[in-house]
């Protein structure tokens, strides 16, 4: 007869056989599900229409602020279906306005959006399927299957994962390439080889032209090339012609600093080649007529920077495209300062606390006590119940015997957390996220509990494990809007944070459900406006609704019209006023323009002002004044709503008031 802890101990051994295949396939089925319900998210816009016209104009003018990898990527596939592009003989395309040839590409060329969305975001969802593959084999390789398991289910049901990993953007093909490159480069410190060398040097390539906090590769690899050094361990070098094993360490600096600048150069071909090695951004530059969007140069956005003198001598010797240089450099400039929000507070240039905020407030709580189960398996030595049978009754003290193995996890997160807790963009959770894989790995160590037949704290990580399934099951599919019960859940997300860690503009496609679900009950309390935070277009969306000023402004005209009782639809970053020219909350200074405003405006009510005029600044004095004071109008209604809770919400990322004559009395003003 078996014993039950035999029976247990087989059942175990059959789930950490079968379980990868499933933890796969339910990562592409959360992927899948509603996948075209997200709207057009934020940064989509971007990445679609740069992506698509560096294919079909081999012009890289749009959006070079990220990589040409990862659009380039999610647009391949558009190649092969009809989609087209909007004429490129217009002053859009010459001044590079990203967002209004953006809007023709996706809205006004008789393009499929709908296609579009499916086609580029399922090439990232193979993306995602891809780093859960290099997730489990680098946690098998470290931790044996049974932390590989633990591992590749914290990254399946990892709510950032899923909701990052289901848009057309950068952020999860640069979690990928950043994996890659670290293990390819650890094995190549160890043991040179022909294959390795290029491999190495095309996943590096790749990495690079993947977003532009690749560069952060430079120093993990030399803090690597470091730690290898100091190990003291023999280098292979195995070439076709030679084989030998490099014992000194001055010679085996000299080997890899060499090997550091053939992976370098041919990092760099892999970039020369996305832009067609061509240093033009322009593949047909007409002096006078063509430039990037609002006249963006390398040198306005990297004076007074560290990074600057080294960008302008790139530019100078013509060392990497001038796309990639610009959207270097804009990176650069806008490192240095950006409108934030956090829990209440408003800061121009961040908060050295924000991502620890982020990771607090945003992982599901189940992760953090695996998490504690891993440092436990870590530090805690112990004998193992099978080794009396193996022979091996001695201590095994696993952070001592891994620490080494882990060294590449423990650099890249090391160094990538000193940078993101530096610089000054505390907008989302999406900047971290390639850190997250690598400490998926490294909690692995937490299946040592399962190896070692440990039946309770087994059973305490099968628990957590079940918990965290059943928190982005409950979620799905907005997992975006993904908050913990520390946050008070995502009822309660837009008190926290706001841009891509809530709301970037995926549930407008849920709001046109709803407001049809309302049906009559809207008609009968009055007036819908909208106020929304996204690149989609709310009335292609089949939104009827009166548009409020919005980042991105769709809107041809302002149509100045009293504002009436009825109900407000506002998004998150909005109701925050983050992006408003009320920047924070509302205070004295803008009271007294809002004040000097109104006094203005008394007589030109039905007023219509082209928003055309105002974004290129040919706006009369009088068309500005309606403009400042519709701006200021919705801030001071937002911050009057802020002080009461949403009467509705739309998958959490859209605010619904209702809001009565009085209300709109106290928030306005009697005459407004």
């Amino acid at each position: 007869m078996i014993r039950p802890l035999h029976r247990h101990a087989r059942l175990l051994s059959r789930l950490e056989v079968t379980a990868p295949a499933v933890l796969l396939a339910a990562y592409v089925l959360l992927s899948f599900t509603y996948l075209t319900r997200d709207a057009l998210t934020f940064d989509e816009l971007g990445h679609l229409t740069s992506g698509f016209s560096s294919w079909n104009e081999r012009d890289h003018r749009l959006f070079p602020q990220n990589g040409q990898f990862p659009k380039r990527w999610a647009t391949l596939p558009l190649l092969m279906t009809g989609i087209v592009m909007p004429s490129t003989n217009q002053e859009e395309w010459w001044n590079s306005d990203l967002d209004r040839f953006g809007h023709q590409f996706l809205y006004e060329t008789g393009n499929d959006l709908e296609t579009i969305l499916l086609l580029a975001r399922t090439m990232i969802v193979g993306i995602g399927v891809l780093m859960g593959l290099v997730v489990f084999a680098w946690s098998n390789y470290l931790f044996g299957r049974a932390g590989a398991c633990v591992s590749l289910a914290l990254y399946t049901f990892s709510p950032a994962v899923l909701a990052h990993g289901r848009l057309a953007t950068s952020d999860m093909t640069a979690g990928l390439m950043f994996l890659v490159v670290l293990h390819c480069l650890w094995g190549l410190l160890h043991t040179i080889t022909i294959p390795r060398l290029l491999f190495c040097a095309l996943a590096a390539g790749l990495l690079l032209s993947s977003k532009m906090s690749g560069l952060l590769i430079f120093p993990i690899a030399a803090l690597l090339i470091g730690l290898r050094l100091v190990r003291g361990l023999p280098l292979r070098v195995e070439l076709p012609w030679h084989s030998r094993v490099i014992r000194k360490t001055i010679w085996q600096f000299a080997c890899l600093s060499a090997v550091a600048m053939v992976v370098t150069t041919g990092a760099v071909v892999m970039i020369w080649a996305f832009y067609n090695f061509r240093y033009s951004a322009f593949r047909k530059y007409v002096d006078g007529r063509d430039r990037f969007y609002r006249g963006d140069s390398i040198d306005s956005m990297t004076e007074g920077t560290a990074a600057g003198p080294a960008i302008r001598m790139a530019r100078n010797m013509k060392l990497l495209p001038e796309s990639y240089l610009v959207g270097l450099s804009h990176v650069v400039s806008h490192s240095r300062a950006h409108p934030a929000f956090m829990n209440g507070h408003y800061n121009r240039r961040g908060w050295v606390r924000f991502f620890p905020y982020v990771v607090l407030v945003k992982t599901p709580l189940p992760v953090f006590a695996i998490a504690a189960l891993a440092v436990w398996a870590a530090v805690a030595p112990s004998i193992t119940r099978s080794a009396p049978r193996q022979g091996l009754g001695r201590r095994t003290d696993w952070l001592v015997r891994d620490r080494y193995r882990t060294a590449p996890l423990w650099a890249f997160l090391a160094i990538y957390w000193a940078v993101a807790l530096r610089v000054h963009l505390s907008i989302g959770e999406r900047h971290v996220l390639p850190t997250y894989p690598a400490a998926f790995i490294l909690c692995g160590i937490a299946g040592r509990w399962i190896r070692d037949r440990d039946w309770l704290r087994t059973v305490a990580l099968l628990a957590a494990l079940a918990w965290l399934a059943v928190e982005v099951v409950r979620i799905c599919p907005c997992y975006l809007s993904y908050f913990n019960q520390l946050a008070g859940g995502p009822r309660l997300g837009y008190a926290h944070l706001v841009d891509s860690s809530l709301d970037w503009g995926q549930d407008l496609l849920r709001l046109r459900q709803w407001l049809n679900e309302q049906g009559e009950t809207n008609e009968a309390s009055g007036p819908v406006y909208l106020a929304y935070f996204g690149s989609g277009d709310p009335a292609r969306c089949g939104i009827r609704a009166t548009l409020l000023p919005g980042y991105l402004d769709w809107r041809e005209e302002i149509d100045f019209q009293k504002l009436r009782p009825g109900t407000y639809c506002i998004s998150a970053t909005v109701l925050q006023s983050v992006y408003s020219m009320a920047f924070g909350p509302w205070n004295g200074e803008y009271e007294q323009l809002y004040r000097r405003r109104a006094a203005q405006i008394a007589a030109l009510y039905g007023t219509s002002v082209p928003l055309k005029k105002i974004r290129e600044g040919r706006s009369t004095p009088r068309e500005q004044t309606i403009y400042e004071f519709e701006q200021l109008r919705l801030a001071r209604l937002c911050a009057y709503l802020r002080r009461r809770e949403p009467d509705d919400r739309v998958a959490y990322s859209i605010l619904v008031y209702h809001v009565s004559n009085d209300e709109l009395q106290l928030a306005l003003g009697r005459d407004q």
